[in-house]
């Protein structure tokens, strides 16, 4: 299991979402700034979503707010016509993303079951979908 990494996780979860990638120059323009340097880099927009709506990493949140969490679940649910399960037993909390009970080969078309664990239901959500994302994009790599 590759290990977690917040930056790495909202990047996975804006492409998977078909988010556009701003540009430097893009940055710029839409800052009326020549030097972005001097600037936060909370207050730079890395991503346009699919609204229109500018979008900093360091406001989205993926990793910790619901809204966002549940944008990439609904993608995931929606789209790909994955299931996700949640489950809690003796104060752990269990989300799986799989396609049915009984999968035994992983591809695009039949994902195995990913799992995610934690003390709360939101941290077993986010481990999910790392364990997805990362699935998901090393298949269509290979694709």
């Amino acid at each position: 299991m590759k290990p977690f990494d917040k930056k790495e996780f909202s990047t996975l979860c804006a492409d998977f979402l078909e988010w556009k990638k701003l540009t430097e120059e893009e940055q710029k323009t839409l800052l009326n700034c020549k030097d972005l340097s001097l600037l936060p880099s909370e207050y730079i927009p890395e991503y346009v979503d699919l609204n229109g709506h500018e979008r900093c990493f360091d406001a989205v949140n993926f990793d910790s707010e619901w809204n966002s969490i549940h944008e990439v679940l609904d993608k995931i649910e929606n789209d790909l016509e994955l299931h996700t399960v949640t489950s809690q037993s003796t104060g752990q909390h269990y989300m799986n993303i799989n396609r049915g009970i009984s999968v035994i080969n992983s591809s695009l078309d039949n994902p195995s079951k990913f799992m995610g664990t934690g003390r709360t239901k939101k941290e077993a959500a986010v481990k999910a979908i790392w364990e997805f994302l990362n699935w998901y994009n090393e298949q269509n790599n290979n694709a």
